[in-house]
């Protein structure tokens, strides 16, 4: 997945003026954010502030940072599709 990639990125953090929705999700106590329009599925351990938060049992539990899950469908195979070496917030996909 390009999760690294600037448009992935870019709701979380933000870019020169137009402020990320990080701090908005924390401050409001989102625990789960889905995100569409990639054509596998990725979920990821609680992650903010570049900070991937794995403790415990289950890391989901009362986590400090959101879950973001990435959904996508089968079927188109283009390069901004493949998977490259994992995100260490990675947890499957």
């Amino acid at each position: 997945m390009e999760c690294r990639a600037f448009e992935n990125w870019l709701v979380r953090t933000g870019y020169e003026e137009m402020p990320g929705l990080e701090k908005v999700f924390i401050e409001n106590g989102m625990d789960i954010g889905f995100w569409g329009h990639e054509h596998s599925y990725e979920r990821f351990y609680p992650v903010a502030n570049r900070t991937v938060y794995i403790n415990g049992k289950n890391p989901y539990y009362n986590a400090p940072a959101p879950t973001y899950i990435i959904s996508g469908s089968a079927g188109c195979h283009t390069p901004k599709a493949s998977f490259g070496p994992p995100n260490p917030a990675s947890a499957f996909r």
